[in-house]
């Protein structure tokens, strides 16, 4: 689990993120120490100073683990439907019936004499084996243009937090410049004090004559 050693008021406290800022946002299909080792190195490439860069990195951190994510499920989708794919360039050459059917079936088997005969027939047509994948992407071609416009909100969404850090570190470093000059030019740093109220004057009783 990750920690982070913040200063607050010259004091240093251990500070759980997960329980600060959430779960982390993991599938049950996916890699938590893969999760780690993207949070790891993070942190020590920006090494957060404090909660607001800590909650800036984190964002950073779940946006691009969010992007690895729509890619895989973007290949994943691909290679999911290569067998429809083959199935439907089989079809358009030869006819539904008229394709080896059995040989199909070793071919997504894995048979490696099926997939050489596969490649042959392709080459004989004028193609290679990637025109199964180019035919998968151009039956899903609206799907993959989904995920790319994902997969670009969310490197958009990255970039800013990580220029936000950018900003805050610029504003902090203004006011530590401001308060070392004003040091070593022998000025008191302290808040100016609050003006006190002025009383109400109370109300004078008037005389009867």
């Amino acid at each position: 689990m990750a920690t982070s050693k913040l200063n607050t008021d010259n004091t240093i406290s251990i500070v759980d993120l997960d329980a600060m800022l959430g779960n982390r946002p993991i599938l049950p299909s996916e890699d938590p120490v893969a999760y780690d080792k993207l949070t790891a190195q993070f942190r020590s490439a920006l090494e957060p100073q404090d909660i607001i860069e800590e909650i800036l990195v984190r964002d950073a951190i779940d946006l691009t683990w969010e992007i690895q994510r729509l890619k895989d499920f973007k290949r994943q989708l691909l290679h999911a439907e290569r067998e429809d794919s083959l199935k439907k360039l089989l079809e358009k050459f030869l006819g539904f019936s008229g394709y080896d059917r059995e040989r199909f079936e070793k071919w997504k088997d894995g048979d490696k004499e099926a997939i050489k005969a596969v490649n042959d027939f392709l080459r004989g047509k004028g193609l290679d084996p990637s025109a199964i994948d180019s035919f998968s992407f151009k039956m899903h071609l609206d799907n993959m243009e989904r995920f790319d416009r994902l997969i670009m909100q969310a490197e958009a969404r990255r970039l800013a937090h990580l220029r936000e850090v950018d900003r805050h570190r610029a504003a902090m470093a203004i006011i530590l410049r401001n308060t070392i000059s004003a040091i070593e030019d022998g000025k008191t740093i302290e808040h100016e004090p609050k003006p006190k109220p002025t009383p109400t004057p109370k109300p004078t009783s008037k005389s009867n004559h």
